[in-house]
């Protein structure tokens, strides 16, 4: 037959031959187990966990942070000072549990909203006079942000314990001295 026959007129035949393992059994090429996984459509069975950055009272803090802090976090001032729990906790440092943080029995929304002056809510005498916030916006009417209100040198924690008036600028005991 013609066409059977190779270039020089002679018959040519060809093998194929399949891969032979030696336990004699043919092996394929296509075998699925014998081909690495797909890595990229693999997925982790275990995912890491989404943080919780939910703020339901919309206070500043997450839910997280509130739960960390002792707050609610369904109500945007837990300690009804009029301040955030946020704000208390993330930009004044006052406690968000303590509607007074110093304890001079003045609220720190009070302290901060500047209704006394430029008090330090964490500070019960932010003058350093002796006299608490307090005891100089109620008892004595004397500034709680000035340790002299008078200005005539003499503390206002001084004049009141000398019995002096801390308000009036005059030498009360004639030591001339203030």
């Amino acid at each position: 037959d013609p066409k059977s026959l190779g270039a020089s007129g002679t018959s040519a035949q060809a093998t194929i031959t399949a891969p032979v393992s030696t336990s004699g059994q043919s092996t394929s090429n296509t075998n699925s187990t014998d081909t690495p996984p797909d890595t990229d459509t693999e997925t982790d069975p275990t995912p890491t966990p989404t943080p919780d950055i939910s703020d339901s009272d919309g206070d500043g803090l997450t839910n997280a942070e509130e739960a960390a802090a002792g707050t609610n976090p369904d109500n945007p001032d837990s300690d009804g000072d009029t301040l955030s729990d946020g704000r208390e906790v993330k930009e004044l440092g006052t406690d968000p549990l303590s509607i007074d943080t110093d304890g001079d029995h003045i609220s720190d929304g009070d302290e901060v909203s500047g209704k006394f002056g430029a008090i330090d809510p964490k500070q019960a005498d932010t003058d350093f006079d002796g006299l608490s916030d307090s005891d100089e916006t109620v008892l004595y009417h004397t500034n709680p942000t000035m340790s002299d209100t008078d200005v005539d040198g003499l503390l206002d924690g001084a004049e009141i314990a000398a019995g002096t008036d801390p308000l009036v600028l005059t030498d009360q005991d004639g030591d001339l001295l203030g």
